[in-house]
């Protein structure tokens, strides 16, 4: 090999190579981590400038690869020219001639190359649409899934044409519009939130057609988790009514379904069975091999980014008066309170027909009385809130347990009582046997008793009894004599009590009792 041959291999090798070496769009995990902590805007501006770079590196590398093998191609039926005319007896000068009227890849001299001049089609559309992209953003967006995707569908036909008559078969070049990743998913994703917000939309079913869902498949039979499946959403239809919860909380009927597709299956589901939670990775792997499987096409970042425009443009609409009513009148369709007067003139017909006896009718009006207080609705919805119930409060709660603590403690007190009886009755036990000694600040239980002599009690009661007398004759004798008792003497400071139970029992005299007991000598006549 030549050093010129070696230089371009070199060169090829470098320019092979991925531009943003890290993660797709950033040089190092530095350089990702800065551009991250940009602003919003200059950040998205950013990963745009490299995501087209990195476009146009994949387009001109697979056009590199073309061209190359194009020309390995060339030069094997060049070779297999030459060995054909040499066996035919060909001189040189004519080998020399022919060899002279091509250049290199086997193209004649003075000939146009077809992939060349595709490509450089295929250049100057995107640098024009880059260009309107720059001067409109919005207008960009609106118009990339009308105007640029017909714009290099017909580029590469031309191209594919061009390219399948000169070498013979067809060659797919790789278009602009990469499929769509994780993210530009997540962003064209619509939960069971957003339909109850939007569903009575005008052009509700238009802008829904293309995005995707996250569709509740039930729990799985080994762990018990829920498991979701993505599809993309075809179309809109009706079905039976079922209830539905808005964004204020309130739930509402509608009878429309959604046609949900995942690979080349389509069925209809409701509202109610879609994630509000964002797509996971394994979702978004699985949904691309099931589409692989079966031979479907993954949407490009062009369809995704104008269904997101699509999505933006329905939620900012802005009604008219017409639309607003509209609105208005599909979201009470089934509200019983908005059916006040039908349900007055059934009333009056139930009664009417009860007084003249007509029971079927009665029976009749009475079930469409309770079909429109409390519609049958579908997929186990009701517009009437089961009532959860919340278990006791926290102040019951808390009653509770202090209950069931007393009760323990109760408990636990009776045993430690129960248990100390019983060793205290096992070393009394011991004690009478001998075989231990008594413990003196063992806890003991006292009884208190009285000790007294019954015939002595007797005798001291008789002769309290007698003193008491004589002192009683002695002071009514000295009041027959006039001369009273004196203050501060003994009969007047004590009196006595008679015996009780025995005992002679005497009291000091109270202030009371000592004045009453003074004579003054005062006599007062009237």
């Amino acid at each position: 090999m030549s050093e010129s041959e070696s230089e371009a291999d070199n060169s090829g090798d470098d320019e092979d190579r991925p531009i943003f070496p890290y993660d797709k769009l950033y040089y190092s995990a530095q350089d990702k981590k800065d551009i991250m902590a940009m602003p919003e805007i200059q950040r998205e501006e950013t990963l745009s400038e490299r995501a087209q770079q990195v476009d146009r590196h994949n387009q001109d590398l697979a056009l590199r690869r073309l061209l190359a093998s194009r020309s390995r191609e060339e030069a094997r039926a060049a070779k297999k020219a030459k060995r054909k005319a040499g066996s035919a007896g060909l001189d040189d000068n004519q080998r020399k001639s022919s060899r002279q009227k091509t250049t290199l890849g086997g193209r004649k001299v003075g000939e146009t190359s077809g992939a060349i001049e595709a490509y450089k089609r295929q250049r100057e559309q995107k640098g024009k649409r880059d260009e309107l992209r720059r001067r409109d953003p919005t207008k960009s967006r609106r118009s990339h899934s009308m105007g640029s995707d017909v714009s290099d569908e017909d580029a590469d036909a031309e191209s594919d044409l061009e390219l399948d008559d000169r070498v013979g078969r067809s060659v797919s070049i790789p278009k602009d519009d990469p499929p769509a990743e994780l993210r530009e998913i997540r962003r064209a994703q619509v939960g069971r939130n957003n339909f109850a917000k939007v569903c009575f939309y005008p052009g509700f079913e238009n802008a829904m057609i293309g995005c995707y869902a996250r569709l509740s498949i039930g729990p799985h039979p080994d762990s018990g988790q829920n498991e979701y499946r993505l599809g993309l959403i075809t179309g809109i239809s009706q079905g039976k009514p079922y209830a539905l919860e808005g964004e204020n909380g309130r739930s509402f009927v509608t009878d429309q379904y959604v046609k949900l597709a995942h690979g080349k299956a389509v069925r209809d589901f409701p509202f109610v069975t879609f994630s509000n939670s964002p797509l996971t990775e394994a979702e978004y792997r699985r949904y691309v091999q099931t589409l692989a499987v079966e031979d479907c096409k993954l949407a490009t970042k062009g369809k995704v980014e104008s269904k997101v425009a699509d999505i933006n443009r329905l939620l900012n609409h802005t009604f008219t008066r017409e639309e607003l009513n509209e609105k208005l009148r599909r979201q009470g369709a089934f509200d019983p309170k908005k059916n006040v007067l039908n349900r007055l003139e059934l009333e009056r017909n139930l009664e009417f027909a009860k007084v003249n006896g007509n029971m079927e009718e009665a029976e009749k009006i009475e079930a469409e009385l309770q079909k429109m207080v409390n519609p049958t609705l579908s997929w186990g919805t009701s517009l009437v809130k089961k009532e959860v119930d919340k278990g006791p409060s926290e102040a019951e709660r808390v009653h509770q347990i202090n209950l069931r603590n007393q009760k323990l403690n109760i408990e636990n007190g009776r045993r430690a009582q129960l248990e100390e009886r019983k060793a205290a009755k096992k070393a009394a036990e011991a004690v009478a046997r001998g075989e231990a000694a008594p413990n003196p600040f063992m806890r003991v239980r006292t009884v208190a008793k009285t000790h007294h002599d019954l015939s002595g009690a007797a005798k001291s009661a008789a002769a309290d009894a007698a003193s008491v007398d004589n002192q009683q004759n002695t002071l009514d004798a000295a009041k027959s004599n006039g001369n009273p008792a004196q203050k501060g003497t003994a009969a007047s400071r004590v009196t006595p009590k008679k015996p009780k139970n025995g005992f002679m029992i005497s009291y000091r005299n109270t202030d009371d009792e000592n004045i009453a007991a003074l004579d003054m000598d005062i006599d007062i006549e009237i």
